[in-house]
């Protein structure tokens, strides 16, 4: 259960600068029960059955501002107030020293306050090049560079000279965290000190329709990496890539690349010793769909160039050329097909190097209306490099008045089966159906 505000402005509308204040909570409230019985050699059954409960509460502040007309900052503070109503305390041995794995569960509350800081920074550069073919007029070139540091203390030591007392010593400074095991989760020990930086291109071509000016949007670019200050080893983390295009008539070109900046050790280990960027993991892919609508009938021709004196020919000739096709509502067919290639380097441990995974799926779906009423749906997976079918679908409908009718069939692989469904259409009564299943999907369920 949960309860929502969501962002507004702390002070209302207004030009002053505490008007650009803005603020957003939750309040979420998470129950667990874990049913269960063990048994001793004496076959004397124990109900294990427990129930936890817990609160969390979420504030944010932030305050955007924009500087020199072009620089725009946005500080912003979160805080999480966690409430269990039952915790861990620690088992103590004779010397002080905690009792590895033994503690006793406390139903009492108990509280516990987090939270992190991020300022982020980003600004835009246009670029406009001439491009005067056809109805183009220009490519426009949009650059947007944007860097952010977030902080997040170790919450296991003293903060600003306070120690919040989440975590618990003992003589041989061993931790023992009440918290974990409760649905609010363990408490953070680890400083965070990220630096995120990212850059974005876009590319958008200017295109001229009578009196109006349309931007396309033709190749984003976007490459991204961080920091983590606080880290002891390896503080840069892969260098991300993705680039997106729709080429001409609607296909979509989708492309990510991941690379390293850190050297491998001879067991493939990365060691913190920073070495230019090589390519760790590919992913393309590429979609379109094709449809077909239903035709009816002709409708008449609307050409205006027919000898209206021929009365004769008017009767006797009917050219179904001169006639326009009239189409029906909807489509008859829809047929959509992507395709997926990835490749990611893995280490092979059985000759102490690093090979290329690759995977090239076909993925096709062929939507058909059979009649007024009838739809068939046919779905397909086929692996390109092991040139198999790797699963396939067809899914069968109906509607029948206040009722609806579904036939769902695998004829092959590991799921093969079929499932037969016919239930009420009205959302508060689908409880109310027909069901029967056969094959492998008894088993995993549909």
């Amino acid at each position: 259960m949960s309860f929502r505000h969501g962002h507004s402005a702390l002070f209302g509308a207004g030009d002053h600068f505490y008007n650009s204040l803005y603020w957003s909570s939750s309040s979420n409230f998470n129950g667990n029960q874990k049913i269960g019985f063990t048994t001793d050699s004496t076959l004397t059954w124990a109900d294990t059955t427990s129930y936890s409960k817990g609160i969390s509460h979420n504030v944010s502040l932030s305050a955007p501002q924009k500087f020199f007309g072009w620089l725009s900052l946005n500080p912003k503070i979160s805080l999480k107030e966690d409430w269990v109503f039952e915790y861990r305390k620690p088992v103590y041995d004779e010397i002080g020293n905690f009792v590895s794995g033994d503690f006793e569960k406390v139903d009492e509350f108990n509280r516990r306050l987090t939270g992190s800081a991020t300022l982020s920074a980003n600004t835009k550069m246009y670029g406009v090049f001439p491009f005067p073919i056809g109805n183009a007029e220009a490519i426009r070139h949009v650059v947007t560079p944007s860097i952010s540091y977030s902080y997040r203390p170790d919450f296991s030591e003293e903060i600003f000279g306070v120690n919040p007392g989440y975590i618990l010593f003992d003589n041989n400074e061993g931790k023992f965290d009440p918290f974990s095991g409760s649905t609010e989760g363990a408490t953070s020990t680890s400083e965070q000190k990220n630096i995120n930086i990212s850059l974005q291109n876009l590319f958008q071509m200017k295109l001229r329709k009578e009196d109006k000016i349309d931007k396309v949007d033709l190749l984003s670019w976007k490459m991204k990496t961080s920091y983590n200050a606080a880290a002891d080893s390896l503080k840069w983390s892969t260098l991300r890539s993705t680039f997106k295009t729709t080429i001409a008539g609607g296909l979509k070109l989708d492309m990510s690349a991941t690379h390293d900046v850190y050297e491998r050790d001879d067991d493939g280990i990365r060691i913190d010793k920073l070495i230019s960027p090589y390519l760790t993991k590919m992913d393309a892919s590429t979609s379109f769909r094709i449809s077909g609508k239903r035709f009816i009938g002709f409708e008449e021709s609307t050409t205006t160039d027919v000898d209206t004196t021929d009365f004769d020919d008017e009767l006797l000739d009917m050219n179904e050329s001169d006639l326009a096709p009239k189409m029906a509502k909807g489509s008859l067919w829809q047929a959509s097909f992507s395709m997926r290639y990835s490749k990611q380097q893995k280490f092979d441990y059985t000759h102490d190097i690093y090979e290329w995974d690759n995977d090239f799926w076909l993925n096709t779906n062929l939507k058909i209306m059979l009649s007024e009423n009838w739809k068939l749906s046919y779905n397909t997976r086929f692996d390109v490099l092991e040139q198999k079918m790797l699963s396939q679908s067809f899914h069968l409908s109906r509607p029948l008045h206040c009722w609806e009718f579904t036939f769902k069939w695998w004829p092959s692989g590991g799921s093969k089966g079929f499932f037969l469904n016919i239930s009420v259409k009205h959302p508060d009564l689908q409880d109310i159906k027909i069901e029967s299943r056969g094959g492998s999907k008894r088993i995993f369920g549909i």
